[in-house]
């Protein structure tokens, strides 16, 4: 580790920087403005969230939020033609609910980014439905950060929240990797548009 850590969360900064780089290039490819990029961009939040959800030592609380977005990307993906994944294609694991947080509502404030791109599309099926994009908790990340840097950078707590963050990294990763984001959905680009 580099330069000396006393809190949790200037632990996980650094500790999953490597991992969370790694998510910002497996997206990258899925242009969020683009009506295959988008669909895509869906349908890996929905398989690395389902690798979450059959965690029953997770806190109903992160469970029912997990259940939440799954829906809200259910609701975006049927307004444009395609639909959930079956499954989760990632392994699914024990993680500790912290590490499960800190990913949740990191990416909930990377959103605010997307959406941005999102929003710079000229395809009327992509600006029709964003439910997911616009589920904003950025007043949760404050607070919660606030509770990581009471607790300490080291020990077992420590250690299994950095490892479980980078896991959930990774399967973020993987579910963008195994989504294609080309041209070759012919089905979804020949689909009309949900009910205008």
């Amino acid at each position: 580790m580099g330069g000396m850590q006393t809190t949790l969360r200037e632990r996980l900064r650094t500790g999953t920087r490597a991992a969370h780089d790694d998510v910002d290039h497996a997206f990258a490819p899925h242009d969020l403005a683009k009506f295959p990029g988008y669909v895509a961009f869906l349908r890996s939040h929905a398989k690395a969230l389902k690798s979450l959800t059959p965690d029953p030592a997770l806190p109903t609380r992160l469970r029912c939020r997990i259940s939440l977005d799954i829906g809200l990307i259910a609701h975006d993906l049927t307004q444009l033609g395609a639909a959930l994944p079956d499954g989760s294609l990632c392994e699914t694991r024990h993680h500790h609910p912290i590490a499960v947080e800190y990913v949740l509502l990191g990416s909930s404030m990377g959103l605010r980014v997307l959406s941005k791109r999102w929003g710079r599309s000229s395809d009327p099926r992509v600006l029709g439905t964003s439910s997911f994009l616009r589920s904003d908790r950025s007043k949760e990340w404050r607070p919660f950060c606030n509770r990581l840097t009471a607790m300490p950078a080291t020990g077992a707590i420590a250690d299994r929240v950095v490892l479980d963050s980078q896991r959930i990294f990774s399967a973020f990763a993987r579910a963008a990797r195994s989504e294609p984001n080309l041209q070759e959905h012919k089905t979804y680009d020949d689909q009309p548009l949900a009910a205008e």
